[in-house]
This record gives structure tokens, sequence and C-alpha cells, in this order.
């Protein structure tokens, strides 16, 4: 097995110090005007060409700082570390200094809470949220990074984001975060919403304590024999948003076993257009197909 390691380990108050300067933000950004043009890696004179500096020996203190934390230094000169390019592309992102702004935008679905047919999305904290109009139930949530909306409307920031979680959702199902790259516990559990207790696949990270859930039935819609079963029917089930899932899940049998005893059992029924598809999830969610039907 294999582990972090290094003779030099980085703290964090270190490693977040070393940005606690302009000018050090502005050597990133140099290397990311570099990156543009093809080059990965700058002389000292080039980074001191890029910035404006008082000194060269201005330049070599902040490089100080930077070295063994977001840069690494060879004889041809600097480069980014994967830290660095981290940090980097958080910086040109805007993650840390911009806030997305998105106008209320109209959608239609079927809320799982009332018989209600129409959603809004709205930004609330932070996050991109639908909600059901009439009993304001909570659908779906997505964190809406700030350059997601440039260059997009509002329906193509809400499908952008959409098709960005419904990936890192199968990676983190498959056991792998896909915020940090660690290991992501698996399991089924049980989460209370607005009176109503349902079923959720759930992905936890091990180490930065990420967490992705969707409603267990919802986990094998990205399943081969589901995705097959659909488009025999003209419908790319990997297509459908987490917002619509609803008016595909409301017609399927999901029944959940062995929760009390840590060792649960998930038997789904899908039914579409006169046919169903039986099948299984174990524990860690691996998915077995029991029985199909053909139109009834």
């Amino acid at each position: 097995m294999t582990d972090v390691g290094g003779e030099s380990p980085v703290e964090p108050a270190d490693a977040f110090g070393a940005l606690a300067s302009e000018h050090r933000v502005a050597v990133l950004r140099a290397f990311a005007d570099a990156e543009r043009d093809g080059d990965r890696t700058l002389s000292f004179t080039e980074i001191y060409d890029a910035l404006e500096l008082d000194s060269t020996s201005q330049l070599s203190y902040h490089l100080d700082h930077l070295e063994g934390v977001f840069l690494r230094r060879s004889e041809e000169g600097y480069a980014l570390n994967r830290a660095g390019e981290d940090v980097m592309r958080a910086v040109l992102a805007g993650s840390f200094t911009e806030t997305p702004t998105f106008e209320p935008l109209s959608l239609s679905g079927e809320c799982p809470g009332c018989p209600g047919t129409a959603f809004e999305a709205t930004y609330e904290d932070g996050l991109l949220t639908v909600r059901c109009v009439d009993c304001e139930m909570r659908i779906v949530t997505y964190d809406l990074p700030p350059a997601a909306v440039v260059g997009r409307s509002e329906r193509q920031v809400l499908e952008a984001c959409d098709s960005r979680v419904r990936h890192e959702y199968a990676v983190a199902v498959g056991g792998t975060c896909a915020k940090c790259g660690g290991v992501a516990a698996v399991r089924v559990e049980e989460r209370e919403s607005r009176g109503r207790t349902d079923a959720y696949a759930v992905a936890h990270c091990e180490r930065c304590n990420n967490r992705v859930f969707a409603p267990v039935a919802a986990h094998v819609l990205f399943h081969p024999a589901v995705v097959a079963f659909y488009w025999r029917h003209g419908v790319d089930s990997t297509a459908i948003p987490f917002w619509d899932i609803g008016r595909y899940l409301d017609a399927w049998d999901v029944e959940v076993t062995g929760l009390e005893s840590g060792e649960p059992s998930v038997s789904v029924t899908v039914r579409y257009a006169g046919e169903s598809l039986a099948l299984s999830m174990d524990a860690d969610l691996s998915v077995a197909v029991v029985a199909s039907t053909g139109a009834e």
C-alpha cells in the first residue's frame, strides 16, 4: 500500500502563508501567462521581467517563500509543482475572490413531495438550488464556481453544473473522491427531509470529508443495463438532469431492507413504456440484473 510521504512535508499554515503577498500571487500568474504560450519553466530573469519589483533581491525573497511549497527549481529554472498548479488555476478561476451571479430560472419537473410540476433554480448561500415552487422542497443543489457563469445563459449554467455533478457522483460512488482523489466509502443511508425518510446512495471521502449523495434509485439510472433499457425507447438516461429524474423514478418500485443490521440490500424495479427491469444492490452499491420483462 502506498501513502503520502516526503522528507519535508509542508504545514498548512506555511502553505497559505506563502501566498500572503500580492507579489507571490503575481509570480503564479506569470506562470499561467507563460503556460498559455507553451512554456512551463521560467528562468529567474523571465520571472523578474514579468513582475513589477524594485530589485532582484526582492524577487529572491518571494521565490524563497514559494520554492518547495508551490514551486520547484531545477537547472532549467522554476516551475509550478502540483500544488502550485492547483492554486494557480484556482486564482484564474476566481474560486476564492469572485462571487457568481445567477438570475432565478423557471423549470419543469415532478416534485417528489407534492403534485407540483413547477420548479425554480436560484443562487442561495453559495449554492445553486432547485426547489419546488408549490411546497418549496429542495430538489437538488449544486456548488456554483464563479467560472461556471462566464459566457453561459442561466439554463446553460444549470446544465453545466448538473453535468459536472453527475460526473463527480459517478466517480465518488466508484470509490474515488472527485475533489481530492482520496478513498470514498460508499454505503446506503437513510436521510430525513420534510417529514419523510428515504434511502440514499452516499459516498464519503475519508480524507477531505467531501460527501455526495443521491436517492438510491437514482444510482442505477447510470447502470449499463438501465441505459440500454431506456435507449430502446429513445431516452438517454445518462443525460437526464438530477432535477428531472422524479418523472422517471416515480414509476419505479424500490425496496430497502437490512439498514438496521448494517447490511442493507436494495431491490429496484425500473418501469417504462410497459416494460420492467429488476435489479438488486448490496451495501457497497454493486448492481446486479435480476430479471427483465417485455411489454405488458
